[in-house]
């Protein structure tokens, strides 16, 4: 096998055992950070964004890693700013001191955390949708656009799935507050807006559509462990907040919306990967 298909596998493996080591000395009192702590998010999104950059450039070129995975950062970001500013989009809310330094009212890692759920979903989302790569260069402009808005769509719900886990969560922690509470999980802190949630698909989708029309995959990188890869990143964001919400928040029903939710596109990927050459793109039957 490739032996640049095995390094994305094997560094994120190696940094879930080493998140999971530590979540458990923290939860037992063994070392002093909490998992819950900015402290704590920093590390682990610093880790996770080292791995991130590195699977881009793998997977798209430096040229088109530095001028992609900005738009995952800089149009949710805008779209945060927005959302806090004017109480549209998203609903009225606002972020606290807890997450550090803030631009316009929203915290740097706020952007960051977007960058790594919408990095992980495109690429879980390309085993169960038809990706850029199949994209032959004589398609009509329609059946590009219907294959970037398939792709994007079905990304925007897989990263909303793990917004429904954790803003129960993040509102729990006090990282912000939500004006007027909302009809979502009612009893931790007042609940969230479902508006909140259709604004997370549309920013979602509307960030993903233009990553994909803009930077598609390239043909010749489509090898199973590079994927797999970043399945394994949705899985161990979906673990990390699995493990807040039980462990911090303490709410089993959070836990099990994010199982519901999340567990399907992990369960699907998964199975799809079944279906892959170990270094082609996902088989598909012969017209």
């Amino acid at each position: 096998m490739n032996n640049a298909g095995e390094i994305p596998l094997l560094y994120i493996s190696c940094m879930i055992i080493a998140a999971i080591l530590a979540l458990a000395l923290s939860v037992f009192g063994l070392i002093p950070i909490s998992f819950m702590s900015l402290e704590w998010l920093v590390a682990s999104f610093a880790t996770l964004i080292l791995f991130v950059v590195w699977h881009c450039v793998h997977d798209r070129g430096w040229k088109r890693c530095l001028t992609g995975l900005p738009i995952l950062f800089v149009l949710p970001f805008v779209a945060e700013v927005y959302g806090v500013n004017s109480g549209h989009l998203f609903g009225h809310y606002r972020y606290t001191d807890a997450l550090g330094t803030r631009l316009f009212g929203v915290p740097f890692i706020i952007g960051v955390a977007w960058v790594l759920i919408l990095y992980a979903s495109t690429h879980l989302a390309s085993f169960l949708v038809s990706p850029a790569p199949y994209i032959e260069q004589d398609d009509s402009r329609w059946r590009k656009f219907a294959s970037h808005a398939g792709l994007a769509g079905v990304s925007a719900f897989a990263a909303t799935a793990w917004d429904l886990m954790m803003d129960p969560v993040a509102v729990g922690a006090g990282w912000w507050r939500w004006h007027g509470g909302g009809a979502y999980i009612p009893h931790v802190e007042g609940g969230v807006p479902i508006s909140n949630f259709l604004g997370w698909w549309i920013v979602a989708f509307l960030c993903l559509f233009l990553y994909q029309s803009l930077q598609p995959a390239s043909t010749q990188n489509g090898r199973r462990n590079l994927y797999l890869g970043a399945i394994i990143l949705y899985l161990y964001l979906f673990l990390a907040g699995l493990a807040m919400s039980l462990l911090a928040l303490k709410r089993s029903d959070v836990a099990l919306i994010g199982a519901m939710s999340m567990g399907p596109f992990i369960v699907a990927a998964l199975c799809w990967m079944g279906t892959m050459d170990e270094n082609a793109s996902p088989k598909r039957k012969q017209p």
